[in-house]
C-alpha cells in the first residue's frame, strides 16, 4: 500500500537487545525472510515450539547463513550462567 508520502527505498530495521537468543532468533527469521521461506515457516519458528519438516529445513538453512556472520560466536556460545556476552554486544 502506498500514499503521497511512501518512499521507494527499503526499510531499515535498528534494534538492540540483552538476550544473545533473541538476537539469533531474530537474524534466523531475518534470513528465512531474504531468501523467501514461506511465512508459515517463518510464523512457526517465531510463535510455536511444533514445526513442519518444511519450517526445520528453512530454519536450518537460515541458521547456516547465519553463523557465517563475520561475529558469529566460533562453536563456544557465551555462557550466561557466568554472565558472558558475545565480544560485539555491549550493555546500555
Amino acid at each position: 500500500m502506498q500514499n503521497d508520502h511512501s518512499v521507494e527505498q527499503p526499510n531499515k530495521f535498528i534494534g538492540y537487545e540483552g538476550s544473545i537468543f533473541a538476537v539469533a532468533k531474530t537474524n534466523v527469521i531475518k534470513e528465512m525472510m531474504i531468501v523467501k521461506a514461506p511465512i508459515r515457516s517463518i510464523i512457526e519458528v517465531w510463535f510455536s515450539t511444533v514445526w513442519t519438516i518444511e519450517t526445520l529445513k528453512h530454519f536450518e538453512n537460515a541458521v547456516n547463513i547465519v553463523l557465517q556472520y563475520e561475529n558469529a560466536p566460533n562453536n563456544k556460545p557465551p555462557n550466561p550462567t557466568k554472565k558472558e556476552i558475545h565480544p560485539k554486544v555491549r550493555s546500555l
